[in-house]
C-alpha cells in the first residue's frame, strides 16, 4: 500500500514535473518511501548474495542451519536496518 502510493505520487511528479506542488509533507513522504526502498533492495540482494554463497561454500552447514525462521529474521533485519540507518540522516 506505501508502495502503491509512492508510485502514484511518482506518476504525478512525472506527469507535472514537479512533486512540490502538493506540499511539503507529500515530498517528504514521497522521499522517505524512495530513499528507503532503495535501500533496502540493496541490502536485499547483498543478503541474497551472502546466503548463496554460504550454500555453494559449506552445503551441509546451510542445508541444516538454513530454516524459514532464519530467512525470515534476515529480511526483517534488512528493514530494520536500513528503516533505522535513513531515520539517522538530518533533514535538510
Amino acid at each position: 500500500m506505501i508502495d502503491n502510493s509512492a508510485n502514484i505520487l511518482y506518476a504525478l511528479r512525472t506527469l507535472t514535473g514537479a512533486i512540490e506542488t502538493f506540499g511539503e509533507t507529500t515530498c517528504t513522504y514521497y522521499l522517505h518511501v524512495f530513499w528507503v526502498e532503495c535501500c533496502v533492495i540493496y541490502g536485499q540482494h547483498a543478503v541474497i548474495a551472502l546466503s548463496r554463497m554460504w550454500a555453494i561454500t559449506h552445503p551441509i552447514s546451510y542445508r541444516n542451519r538454513h530454516t524459514r525462521p532464519l530467512a525470515l529474521t534476515l529480511i526483517i533485519g534488512v528493514w530494520n536496518l536500513r528503516s533505522c540507518l535513513y531515520a539517522t540522516i538530518p533533514d535538510c
